[in-house]
């Protein structure tokens, strides 16, 4: 990312199967992930332009202004976001076994992607994107002034075809008249079906990001079947009463339905309740309770009634749970209102749920110590591969956010550990004993 927010200079932020960022306030964590979240909200957008969409369902990042670093005061009214993955990756979903290029290809696809504020027009557009592989460019679009629209560049192999933007991905289609020789028209094909793969391939990437916000919308007292306009969308609030009310199993949820594995989370792992379930409480079964047992024994209490800690985390393991292969999603704070010990078993939660590359991936952000000590004791028990997990210290310096990657080693320990990252219980730890009389 280049002249996003408090990211000046390019700053490459390494995403892994489970990625965890951590740092001071305000030191730009939770841009890493809006970012991702501008990106789906604009390329949802239907509208015929291009349009940045700065402010909508998922994100709110202000005016253009508010999201270029820097803001009008360094002349600059560009900023660009680059996503590269594995080119391996992208061969094995692209395309079936039979047609997969079967090498390790060292180089990445990648998507880049600029956005640009023209004042005269008061109009906030794709500035330039580029879909490449390695040193290659496949198809590069630009925004013309003259021609008031993205213009299309690609490399002759690809000049037949008919090319237009979706927004800031190109669309790919065989042109109206074929050539007449037959391996010409072959290879034709060929091109614009490899291509359009690719392509594809971005599109359900960045429309497969979910997200968690950190104050996640309380577990209801009551939930009312088919009611409109309350929904989140996600699994939260009043929808996540009625996804577990749900009898039949959920597309990618490993146990029979999600209120069995939800249940199997919240009771067995994180052991706070017993016997999760819904409850149908009015004559004609429209309206729903969630129901639980707390570990005390006392029976059918109304989850709305047992604290924010629970009501919090359940939205959590919903949506971790409901996480595909191949999805992304991203997490804030979800420590939040927890002890120190679940605080712990979410580390469980996200490391469990991570299944190498082809699995879904988690990016989370957060303050706890105690999540990443777990996820760290995974790694050295060797329940978790160090190349599965990314943890990103994320601090400011003079001109700007600062991204370091924390590399871990088999055994779970960091290879270099960076000034200020969690030394707040040394330092107390040592005022203490430094205030010890003798």
């Amino acid at each position: 990312m280049t002249n996003l927010r408090s990211f000046g200079a390019t700053k490459r932020v390494p995403l892994r199967p489970l990625t965890i960022i951590v740092g001071p306030n305000n030191s730009g964590k939770s841009t890493v992930l809006h970012s991702l979240l501008l990106l789906k909200q604009t390329l949802g957008d239907r509208s015929f332009f291009p349009a940045l969409i700065t402010a909508g369902r998922e994100t709110d990042m202000g005016g253009f202004y508010d999201i270029l670093h820097g803001g009008t005061e360094t002349g600059v009214n560009t900023f660009e976001l680059s996503l590269s993955v594995p080119d391996a990756v992208v061969d094995a979903w692209a395309f079936p076994p039979n047609r997969a290029s079967g090498t390790k290809n060292p180089d990445a696809t990648t998507l880049s992607v600029s956005f640009a504020l023209d004042e005269p027009r008061s109009a906030l557009h794709v500035a330039s994107a580029r879909f490449s592989r390695g040193a290659k460019t496949f198809v590069s679009m630009r925004w013309s002034d003259e021609h008031n629209k993205l213009v299309v560049a690609a490399p002759s192999a690809l000049t037949r075809l008919d090319i237009s933007p979706y927004n800031f991905i190109p669309d790919l289609a065989l042109p109206d008249t074929l050539p007449e020789n037959r391996a010409t028209a072959i290879r034709l094909f060929d091109a614009v079906d490899r291509a359009s793969r690719r392509a594809f391939y971005w599109h359900r990437l960045i429309a497969d990001i979910e997200h968690i916000a950190p104050l996640r919308a309380p577990v209801p007292r009551f939930a009312l079947l088919g009611r409109s306009g309350t929904t989140t969308g996600r699994a939260e609030g009043e929808d996540l009463v009625r996804l577990l009310s749900l009898t039949e199993p959920l597309p990618g949820v490993p146990r029979r339905r999600l209120l069995d594995a939800v249940d199997y989370w919240i009771s067995e792992r994180f052991e706070m309740l017993k016997d999760l379930r819904t409850d149908r409480v009015d004559v004609s079964g429209l309206m729903l309770s969630l129901i639980a047992n707390d570990r005390d024994g006392q029976r059918g209490i109304n989850v709305a009634n047992m604290g924010e800690g629970i009501s919090q985390l359940l939205p959590v393991i919903a949506n971790v749970v409901l996480t595909r292969p191949g999805q992304t999603l991203l997490v804030e704070q979800p420590e939040l209102h927890l002890h120190p010990s679940a605080q712990s078993d979410l580390g469980d939660l996200f490391a469990e749920s991570v299944a190498g590359e082809t699995g879904p991936q988690f990016i989370v952000e957060t303050h706890s110590e105690h999540l990443l000590l777990r996820v760290r004791r995974h790694v050295a028990e060797g329940r978790l591969a160090p190349d599965t997990v990314s943890v990103l210290y994320i601090d400011k310096g003079p001109s700007g956010s600062r991204v370091k990657p924390l590399e871990l080693d088999t055994q779970g320990h960091f290879l270099r550990w960076p000034r200020g990252f969690f030394e707040e219980g040394y330092n107390e730890a040592l005022a203490i004993a430094m205030a010890t009389p003798g």
